[in-house]
């Protein structure tokens, strides 16, 4: 008989807001997962299966070229996980893609509420009746992982709103609502490759280039960085954000090879030990990066964000957060400077 790993979780008080809570449900092991490598090379991910086969927990891995449609790696890419703060990157993404349709401007104020400081789980930085810009709550969710404004981004874009945006998108496993934030390894493939501007029939042809650039020079800014960014040389640019709660330790980002790019989705559930999660995050990576370099590209047409080279990003937005928070105008004076 099969071993199936059933996972307990306890609703939480503060609900669903830095990642809720996932329903009663069977989630794999990786010694049951759903793996396929018909079209990414069978050591890689043999590599990878050797390596996950005695973790404890509920792991779920995807790998692709940016751009391209078939993963090179899959590991229970469809289970259903926490999501905990990877469920940024859906208001990330639905704000810019609101801000090219003109219904929303990132000058616009927000009132932090008490009911926003009531439902963060570690409220920071912010207090009730302070008030910030959708840009400033963008940045501080995004490179700090802020809570308190990630919240309040979400009240002003409705919750369900963002789910439906998203199902427009083709994640159809995503759910960001206040009671669950969930998601799988490919739903959030797919939103890294929006996010970094690959277009397909679903995306919103009205964003341009630079806001595309500009999501990830945020998410190149993200901290913490000991997970995927730990494997990585330090001279390779990588846009990331991480997840954390209770038994839970994410990572989802685009490696800027010099070749071509490429994402990595790396979700653990039900894990004992954050740390040790840390470091099989780290060997994943290096176990991916190390084929990919010497790999070539399916297509070698593809380019860093239309173009624009990874180093430039790097050395234009650097990983260091500024010590204030911008000016409303603080977005597009900044693209003024640097495109």
């Amino acid at each position: 008989m099969k071993r199936r790993q059933l996972f307990k979780f306890a609703a939480s008080s503060a609900v669903g807001l830095s990642g809720g809570i996932v329903p009663p449900r069977y989630l794999m092991s990786v010694a049951d997962s759903s793996t396929s490598n018909q079209y990414g090379p069978k050591p890689l991910q043999n590599k990878l299966l050797d390596r996950l086969k005695d973790e404890p927990g509920s792991w779920s891995v995807e790998a692709s070229w940016l751009g391209e449609d078939q993963p090179l790696v899959e590991i229970n890419p469809g289970q259903i996980m926490k999501s905990a703060s990877l469920w940024k990157l859906t208001p990330l993404l639905d704000s810019y893609s609101r801000r090219a349709n003109l219904e929303l401007a990132f000058d616009d104020p927000i009132v932090i509420t008490k009911s926003i400081f009531e439902r963060s789980v570690s409220p920071e930085k912010f207090n009730p009746g302070d008030i910030i810009t959708v840009a400033q709550a963008i940045q501080s969710m995004i490179v700090t992982s802020n809570n308190i404004s990630a919240i309040a981004l979400g009240d002003r874009l409705g919750w369900q709103q963002m789910d439906d945006n998203m199902r427009a998108f083709g994640l159809t496993q995503s759910k960001v609502n206040l009671r669950y934030t969930t998601s799988t390894a490919r739903d959030i493939r797919k939103l890294l490759t929006f996010i970094a501007g690959y277009k397909t029939v679903s995306t919103n042809n009205r964003i341009i280039d630079r806001h595309y650039r500009e999501m990830c020079s945020l998410l190149i800014r993200a901290k913490p960085n000991q997970r995927i960014a730990a494997g990585i040389p330090n001279d390779v640019p990588v846009a990331h954000k991480t997840g954390d709660l209770v038994g839970v330790v994410n990572d989802a980002g685009i490696v800027f090879l010099p070749q071509a790019p490429f994402s990595l989705v790396v979700l653990s559930n039900d894990v004992p030990n954050r740390m040790v999660a840390e470091s099989v995050i780290i060997d994943i990576t290096k176990i991916v990066y190390g084929e990919l370099l010497k790999a070539e590209p399916p297509n070698a047409s593809h380019t860093h964000l239309h173009g624009i080279q990874p180093a430039a990003i790097a050395k234009e937005h650097p990983t260091t957060p500024p010590e204030s928070y911008p000016p409303p105008a603080w977005i597009d004076s900044w693209l003024k400077q640097t495109t």
